[in-house]
């Protein structure tokens, strides 16, 4: 029901939140295409903690998206 430009407003500030919880767990985005996400976690660091903190990123997303957009997410990580 949204036009593409409100779509692409939605998209956007629903990714401007993805980023802020990408840095506090210190996530690195490697590209959007759509409604896609991909990041990656300790190509950065030699920290021992990649795999948790990317666990953890993903479970704030799925605890804030619907709180703050009404929509929930599928998550894939490998």
């Amino acid at each position: 029901s949204l036009t593409a430009q409100q779509e692409v407003a939605f998209l956007s500030k629903i990714f401007e939140h993805l980023d802020a919880l990408a840095e506090k767990f210190n996530i690195y985005r490697i590209k959007t295409m759509g409604d896609e996400y991909m990041a990656a976690s300790g190509l950065f660091d030699d920290s021992h903690d990649a795999a948790i903190r990317m666990v953890k990123f993903s479970s704030q997303i799925q605890e804030t998206l619907p709180k703050l957009f009404s929509i929930s997410a599928r998550i894939g990580i490998a």
